[in-house]
């Protein structure tokens, strides 16, 4: 059984960035933000990248808090937010 690449599986809600700290050598989550579009065309961890916070960043932590960062090194992973299934086409 394959399935059709027309369409995704899943209904799209949004997007989210996870962001870890990186400053010691060792990758710690420190928070995500909710995206309505990719900020990046690579999802998931093959789209992971490195990049510098040098303005206030307010994230949302694992247990609900908002966490506020600035001048910090930061790996950033882009995943999508997925809804209800979709009707999938079947080739044979």
């Amino acid at each position: 059984m394959k399935f059709s690449k027309d369409k995704p599986q899943f209904e799209i809600l949004g997007y989210h960035v996870d962001y870890y700290d990186v400053e010691n050598n060792k990758a710690k989550y420190i928070g995500s933000i909710k995206l309505d579009q990719p900020d990046r065309p690579v999802m998931g961890f093959e789209g992971r990248r490195i990049d510098d916070v040098t303005e206030l960043l307010e994230l949302r932590t694992s247990n609900g808090k908002i966490q506020k960062i600035i001048n910090k090194k930061v790996m950033t992973e882009c995943s999508p937010i997925c809804g209800r299934t979709l009707d999938i086409k079947i080739e044979i």
